[in-house]
Formats: structure tokens, C-alpha cells, sequence
């Protein structure tokens, strides 16, 4: 696919019973759902909404595999996204929760959020190998049960202002020269 993979915006939100949801395949071994991007453009941009949720689908050569703008109520799932620019990147929203993921070899960070208010959550997910950092914030996030792995001499976590981390049974690896924050 070249260009925008999917564009959510007011004209397409759920409610809180009932959020819109794009679910993909779970069969990695033929592929599963995989979204090749052309590193110009965002895989899944999503602006101005609410209650959406996306659930295991790959993305790769994004510029940001899944862009958050003043979206609200988010939850991605089941999704790996590599050789973009950033993972996730999320602005000016709110409750954008992660689980389950897998955001690797991406050339700035895995997951960047700034001015998001509300929670922001990662759960069971894996971060391997993105250039900057795994994770930046501005904001608290917390995290239980995932692995971050540095691959070279870089933090881990970057938080500026009033950026923090909290959470337990995370797991970090790290390169020579790497530190978690």
C-alpha cells in the first residue's frame, strides 16, 4: 500500500460500549495482516476521535505506523510495527492504552507522547532496537510486563517536563553504553 493505510477521523468514531474497531489477522506464520507504508505518510492516522481500536496488524516503512492527534478512548492491540519513523506517536488526546505489542527497529522511538492527557498504559508489549529510545513522554505512563531492549548506547525511557515511569515486572536489556533512563 502507498500513502495513508487508514485515515480515522470524526466521521469515524464508536462509543464507549461500542468502539469502532480494525482487526487483522492472528496468522503471523502466512503474514498476518501486514501494511507496507512508503515512509512518507503515516500507516494508521487517526485525529479527532474517539473509541477506536486496533488489534493485530503489522505495519512497516510508516512515517508513524499509528498517528494519535486529539484522539481519545484508544486501544491498540496485537500490533508490531518496524522500520518506521516512531511506533506510536500520540499528541493532544487522552486513554491511549498499548498491550501486547511489538514496536521494533524504528529509527526515532517505539512509542512518543506528548500533551496527552488522561492514562497512558503499556501492558505485555515488547520494544527492541528503535534508534532514540523505546519510549518518550512528557507525561506518566505506566507499564507492567514488557521487555525493552537498547541495541545500542542510547536511554531506554526519555521523559522531559513532567515525563515519568511507573510499573513493575518490566523487563530492560541493554547495549554498552545504554541506560534505562
Amino acid at each position: 500500500t502507498n500513502g495513508v493505510i487508514g485515515l480515522l477521523d470524526d466521521h469515524n468514531a464508536g462509543t464507549t460500549n461500542a468502539p469502532l474497531k480494525i482487526i487483522g489477522s492472528t496468522n503471523f506464520a502466512l503474514g498476518g495482516s501486514l501494511f507496507v507504508g512508503n515512509m512518507r505518510t503515516n500507516g494508521f492516522d487517526i485525529r479527532n476521535t474517539r473509541n477506536i481500536e486496533l488489534h493485530d496488524l503489522r505495519i512497516t516503512q510508516a512515517r508513524n505506523g499509528v498517528a494519535l492527534l486529539n484522539a481519545v478512548d484508544i486501544l491498540l492491540r496485537g500490533l508490531e510495527v518496524s522500520d518506521s519513523t516512531n511506533g506510536v506517536w500520540a499528541s493532544s488526546g487522552g486513554d491511549v492504552e498499548l498491550r501486547n505489542s511489538r514496536l521494533w527497529r524504528n529509527r526515532q522511538f517505539g512509542y512518543t507522547t506528548s500533551s496527552q492527557m488522561g492514562r497512558r498504559s503499556i501492558q505485555q508489549s515488547t520494544f527492541w532496537g528503535n534508534r532514540l529510545a523505546a519510549v518518550w513522554t512528557d507525561g506518566p505512563v505506566t507499564a507492567s510486563n514488557n521487555i525493552l531492549v537498547a541495541t545500542n548506547d542510547v536511554p531506554l525511557i526519555l521523559e522531559s517536563g513532567l515525563g515519568s515511569w511507573s510499573g513493575d515486572f518490566n523487563l530492560f536489556g541493554l547495549a554498552p553504553g545504554a541506560v534505562i533512563g
